[in-house]
């Protein structure tokens, strides 16, 4: 998110945020809202606030599962040739 502050000369700087929010949808206690959760900005003209992408639990136990089941698959086949 880009926003721009008065800097109180006249002029105005450009800083940069995020907004964290949550969705509710139909079937929760509060149906079509929206909460704000967490924010942050920077406080330096122009500089931009770097994230990095952060794998939902439900990827890294995927992964595991599959490399058991490639594991185990190996296995098996070492057992049927002997």
């Amino acid at each position: 998110m880009e926003f721009e502050l008065d800097d109180g000369a006249g002029g105005s700087t450009t800083h940069y945020g995020f907004l964290e929010l949550t969705v509710f949808g139909p079937g929760t206690a509060t149906p079509y809202a929206i909460e704000l959760t967490g924010f942050a900005y920077e406080t330096t003209p122009d500089l931009p606030i770097t994230t990095f992408p952060i794998p939902e639990p439900a990827t890294g136990l995927l992964l595991m599962v599959g490399l058991a089941m490639a594991a185990m698959s190996k296995r098996n086949r070492r057992r049927v040739l002997r």
